[in-house]
């Protein structure tokens, strides 16, 4: 059990840097459209805050559902249609 942790430890060293790229130029495109850092800092903050009671009960909710059915992996297929979403929009260019 102690290698696995220090497995996953050592593979996700850098995962929260990951984000600092994201983070940087949403900050500079945000900047950039004239909202103040304050202002931008409490909307992402209630977004964050929205996300972390919406996304519990989403998951729930497809949990639920997909048990249901027969199929309680739908949250898993879900992921993967996220992150097929997620590839498919970052090639786009929206600002």
């Amino acid at each position: 059990m102690y290698k696995a942790a220090l497995i996953g430890a050592v593979a996700g060293f850098m995962g929260s840097a990951q984000s600092l790229g994201v983070k940087a130029t949403l900050t500079t495109k945000v900047t950039a459209l004239g909202v103040k850092q304050g202002e931008f800092a409490g909307e992402k903050a209630s977004l964050l805050a929205m996300v972390k009671i919406g996304c519990p009960l989403l998951y729930g909710s497809l949990y639920v559902l997909g048990s249901r059915a027969g199929v309680p992996q739908v949250l898993f297929l879900f992921n993967v249609l996220l992150a097929a979403l997620a590839m498919v929009l970052s090639q786009l260019d929206v600002w």
